[in-house]
């Protein structure tokens, strides 16, 4: 049986503007983005609306005490509703970014948990869960490490109390018995060790 491979960490010589995988969880992080931006966009909808129609009824107010400004007010109200629609967009836009970096915090936090219980569940037990440290689920790394740990221990002394009964059943004339025991031990020791 081979040695478990060990999770090792990023090099610290990465530069910082290596590229990652956003979208770890495509499908659940899409749907929150996409949820995220229908009600933003449907806010900015609302919001430009009223602003137009504000707009729209001062400039009637000012054409009305003034029928000559009657150009100027349209080209004023059709560009400030470009510049508030310009506006809008470039919020959704960072809103959107901004969802999918918060989804992949913890998309990307689930994944790395998902593969360390993988890893534990091989048998695996010097795994040890590093989330970054804006990560969202960092309230985990803590009590998954210290299962490990628990883990570790138990199997190791379950290994020496394995070892120490294969002796006591070897002296006792069962040899096969007593390999068969330490053959287990052994295990408990490659997962520990």
């Amino acid at each position: 049986m081979t040695e478990p491979t060990r999770e090792t960490t990023t090099p610290p010589n990465i530069p910082p503007f290596y590229r990652r995988t956003y979208l770890i969880d495509r499908k659940g992080q899409l749907k929150t983005t996409i949820k995220v931006a229908g009600l933003v966009a449907f806010l900015l909808l609302v919001l430009n609306l009223v602003l137009a129609g504000i707009s729209t009824g001062e400039s009637r107010k000012i054409i009305a005490a003034n029928p000559d400004l009657a150009p100027h007010m349209a080209a004023t109200d059709r560009s400030g509703s470009f510049v508030i629609a310009s506006g809008s967009l470039f919020l959704l836009f960072v809103v959107v970014v901004r969802t999918v970096v918060e989804t992949h915090r913890t998309s990307g936090a689930a994944f790395n948990i998902k593969r360390c219980l993988g890893r534990v569940a091989a048998g695996d037990l010097h795994t040890t869960l590093r989330l970054r440290p804006k990560d969202n689920l960092m309230e985990l790394q803590e009590p998954f490490n210290r299962m490990v740990a628990s883990l570790r221990k138990r199997a190791s002394e379950e290994e020496k109390l394995l070892n120490d009964l294969s002796s006591k059943i070897e002296e006792f004339g069962h040899p096969e018995e007593a390999k068969i025991l330490r053959d287990i031990a052994d295990s408990k020791r490659r997962s520990t060790g």
